[in-house]
This record gives structure tokens, sequence and C-alpha cells, in this order.
């Protein structure tokens, strides 16, 4: 990936710290009213819950973007024994210019329900979808219903109807929290931008995800990095961070700790 590039995925970052693509069929049934499940209040109790509650901690991921455009965040809510109870992904596919969030729920360390919610272009005339599923365990879907709107305002006064079981999978977003994956955090360099220094990581290929992180103090490791620059690309790092909002209202990612892995 060269400097320009880079650059631009910077510049994408700052601006962005706003289910990847959807790419699983809905197989939707338009003449199918849903009948909901027996204990389907029960969960959406649950979920209720989980949204209502502000003493929940929230963690993020770092926000990934491609040269493409495409763009994807995580954001995840901890409980009392820093168990995660939800997980909001949110995403641009920059080829087909799709975006949305899939939230995920999750019950003694398991996923029970799943909602989506995101700009579908495989009709002529897009459309503006929210599905949900039901799980009976993380992989085995009990229900799941959609709706549909042609504009996304107007979701919300639709009714919903019967779709195929459809199991909306986390793993992306998992990935995106523990820095692996799609989503691996190696060394891809540094850009200066007037004074100020970027780390930027990612995934080691032309194509793949990078996240760049604003170098406040050079410390040892930066300077490693720093002083071998071209043969330390693509070493695997971790790396702490925190957003910040400067004057104007920018949000962007600044770097509190790095680790250069063996």
């Amino acid at each position: 990936m060269n400097v320009l590039n880079i650059f631009t995925c910077i510049l994408i970052s700052i601006f962005f710290i706003s289910c990847s693509s959807n790419e699983e069929n809905t197989e939707i049934d338009t003449n199918s009213t849903y009948t909901p499940m027996q204990n389907e209040d029960e969960y959406e109790k649950y979920v209720a819950e989980i949204d209502m509650n502000d003493t929940l901690m929230e963690v993020g991921s770092l926000s990934f973007t491609k040269e493409d455009a495409s763009e994807f965040e995580v954001s995840a809510f901890l409980d009392g024994k820093k168990k995660i109870v939800k997980l909001v992904q949110r995403f641009v596919n920059g080829q087909t210019k799709e975006y949305g969030t899939s939230t995920f729920y999750f019950k003694k360390g398991k996923k029970i329900v799943s909602k989506e919610r995101f700009e579908d272009h495989s009709n002529v005339k897009p459309k503006f979808v929210e599905r949900i599923s039901y799980y009976k365990t993380p992989e085995q879907v009990s229900s799941s219903k959609f709706r549909e709107a042609n504009f996304e305002e107007e979701l919300d006064q639709m009714l919903f109807m019967k779709c195929k079981p459809t199991n909306c999978s986390s793993k992306n977003a998992e990935d995106a929290l523990n820095q692996r994956g799609d989503f691996i955090t190696t060394f891809q360099g540094f850009v200066e931008t007037g004074k100020d220094l970027f780390l930027t990581v990612g995934e080691n290929k032309k194509d793949g995800y990078i996240s760049a992180l604003m170098v406040q103090a050079i410390d040892e490791n930066i300077k490693k990095l720093q002083n071998n620059e071209i043969l330390m690309i693509g070493k695997q790092l971790t790396v702490n961070f925190e957003r910040m909002t400067d004057a104007s209202g920018f949000q962007f990612q600044v770097l509190t700790g790095i680790k250069i892995l063996d």
C-alpha cells in the first residue's frame, strides 16, 4: 500500500469515527405474514433490558477503512462481570455503497438475538431492510422476520413479514475487537501529516482493512519501528488506543500503547 493510499485511509478514518456487508440471502416471502414465536416476547424483554441499561461499560474496536472507502467499526457493551452482552457493528461497503448496522445480544456468553438494519441494493431500486433473528443456540436460528421500506425513516412504521431463518454471524465484530482475522493489526508504516505522526496498522495485503492512530509519545517500540520501517512491514502488533475529539469536533484515534509480537 503506497503512501498516498495510506494517507487517504487516514483521512477516512478521522472522518469515519462512524454484519460486515450483508452477504446472506434474505430469501423473503412477501406474501407471508409473520406469526411471533411462542416465547418471542421473552427475547424482546431481554433485549429491551440490555438497551435500557445505562450501567453497561462501552468499549470499541479500531475504526477500519479500505482504499475503496469501505468502513467497519464495532462497539461492545459489558456487564458488571465484564462479559459482553451486546455488540454493535457498523459498516459501509465501498464497492456497493451499501451501509448498515448489525446488533447482537448475548446471554450467558451465547448469542440469542441479532438485529440488522441495512441498505439493500440487490433490486433495481434500493430498499432499507430490518431483519431480526432469534436463536436456540448461537448457530441454530429459531425464527427470523424482516420488514422493508423505500426510506430508512419509514422502517419502524412497516409490519414484519416472514423470511427464511438467517444466522447473522458475529465473527467479524469479534475479530475487530480482538484485532485478528480481516482486522489483524500488522505494522503498515508511518505517515506524517504536518506536525502529526500516524501509525498505520492492518492486514498485510493491498486491499485489506487499515486503521490509523496518532502517535503522541515516541517510546522504544515506536523507535524500533521507525529505525527498521521497511523490514518491519507486516509485523504483528497489539495496539491500545483512545478516541479523542478536537476543537472542531473531529474524532480521531490516539495511540496509548503498543506491543510488537514475536
